[in-house]
């Protein structure tokens, strides 16, 4: 299958929600407020929003995203949202769609990036790891039940 790795556009919408990305995401990810946009500016938070294609299909999503984070070293980079659809799932794209944005971390001169995984998501955990992903963090029963569940995942370039 040839695919193509690319920002978000609006025309593909449909296509992305609800299927891929719930839409309390995807307001967050694409249809940026008012708020969004000045800690955008700020540099305290930043998006970017990926889409593997099939031809003019949506395949796989994906979010990259800039925030507060985990080390003394300040902001840190996140990967969200990693979806593929139903229909292509166990073709490889979802390897396509990772290294792609990993590649892309490295042009952008990333030095790390982060995730949260459910751990009982085998299928998604061997893909991080595959791809050069350690495991940090356990999370059995975070008092916050934010991350239970969830390994934290880290990737150094």
């Amino acid at each position: 299958m040839n695919t193509v790795f690319v920002f978000y556009d609006k025309k593909f919408r449909n296509q992305v929600f609800p299927e891929l990305v719930p839409l309390k995401y995807f307001s967050k990810y694409t249809e940026q407020n008012i708020i969004y946009k000045f800690l955008r500016a700020a540099g305290i938070f930043r998006s970017e929003f990926f889409l593997l294609l099939g031809g003019d299909e949506v395949q796989a999503c994906v979010v990259l995203r800039k925030r507060p984070g985990l080390t003394p070293l300040g902001m840190n980079w996140f990967i969200y949202g990693v979806a593929v659809k139903k229909e292509m799932r166990g073709k490889g794209l979802g390897s396509i769609l990772i290294k792609n944005l990993l590649d892309y971390c490295r042009t952008k001169k990333m030095k790390r990036v982060f995730l949260y995984v459910d751990f009982k998501n085998e299928a998604a955990v061997n893909l991080y790891l595959k791809n050069g992903f350690k495991i940090l963090k356990i999370f059995n029963s975070d008092r916050r039940k934010r991350h239970s569940g969830e390994y934290l995942m880290k990737k150094d370039f």
